[in-house]
């Protein structure tokens, strides 16, 4: 099992209130790169009304880009 160590920028003034946005995820050997991305969606933060799109960046080159597109 690997441990990840990912942050995020905060999304408004409210988010700030728990800023660093610093957390760690496992990884196992087997886990599929998808199936990681997906403990991703519970970790960054959405705005109602709008689509959010955050970049996986690692060794600066772009991983994924997760997409939520959130109702009102």
């Amino acid at each position: 099992m690997n441990t990840i160590s990912a942050t995020r920028d905060s999304v408004c003034m409210g988010d700030d209130c728990d800023a660093p946005h610093f957390e760690s995820f496992s990884y196992g050997r087997e886990e599929m790169l998808s199936e990681f991305l997906t403990k991703l969606y519970g970790y960054v933060a959405c705005v109602g009304g709008r689509t959010i799109r955050w970049f996986v960046v690692y060794a600066e080159a772009l991983v994924s880009i997760l997409g939520l597109i959130l109702q009102s």
